[in-house]
């Protein structure tokens, strides 16, 4: 928390940065896939008192962490949503990974549709949409950071995507990825130095171009 008091609690990766450019007073924002809320805060930040971040973690543990720092912060313009993000409403069981030092990865943990093996913790999470979440809240950017399970999130958010067309920052490990972007009239660009990439609706064009140049990125 002391980051977050002496304004260090940042991240250099393009991802980040290109916040800066996309988002403002007022917009409302989503960050599926929080942690402990360095994209949450800086988001928050952006969009300023009279803008709404929806953070959503299905990690408990971490979940925790993040609305301590949220409220460390005094950030009262973002809600907190424990659970994992999906192309359904249901229970679902989340994989946490652990690490030959015994402790849990919570940072990797991931939905699973089969048993456990003995290397890893399962839990039961609530699993829900975007679609969902927003309803017909105007959604101006959404972050995706949900462990190769992209396709269902994107899936989940369909209306969304239709809708009020977002910009999304994700990173992409299921290769269909690319063509439900593509079948939602979106371009993408990955952004130079990370593996995360933005997508934007073609009618953002120019806004997604000025974005890019500012990070030293070619649309």
């Amino acid at each position: 928390m002391w980051q977050i008091h002496r304004g260090k609690f940042d991240a250099d990766e393009p991802a980040y940065h290109v916040l800066t450019h996309l988002i403002g007073p007022g917009d409302v924002v989503v960050d599926v896939g929080a942690n402990v809320g360095r994209y949450t805060i800086q988001m928050a930040r952006l969009v300023g008192p009279s803008g709404h971040v929806i953070a959503i973690e299905p990690v408990p543990e971490t979940a925790e962490v993040l609305l301590a720092n949220v409220r460390s912060a005094d950030l009262h313009q973002v809600t907190i949503v424990q659970a994992a993000v999906s192309d359904r409403i249901a229970v679902a069981q989340l994989r946490i990974p652990i690490q030959d030092t015994g402790f849990a990865a919570h940072y990797f943990a991931h939905l699973v549709d089969v048993e456990d093996q003995p290397s890893h913790e399962v839990i039961p999470v609530l699993c829900c949409t975007v679609d969902s979440l927003v309803g017909k809240l105007p959604v101006k950017l959404v972050k995706i950071d949900v462990e190769k399970h992209e396709d269902r999130a994107l899936h989940g958010m369909s209306r969304t995507l239709s809708d009020t067309r977002p910009f999304v920052v994700i990173e992409p490990s299921e290769r269909n990825t690319y063509e439900l972007f593509k079948a939602f009239d979106y371009d993408g660009r990955c952004l130079a130095g990370s593996q995360d990439w933005l997508f934007w609706p073609r009618e953002q064009s120019s806004l997604a171009s000025e974005a890019l140049a500012r990070l030293g990125i070619g649309s």
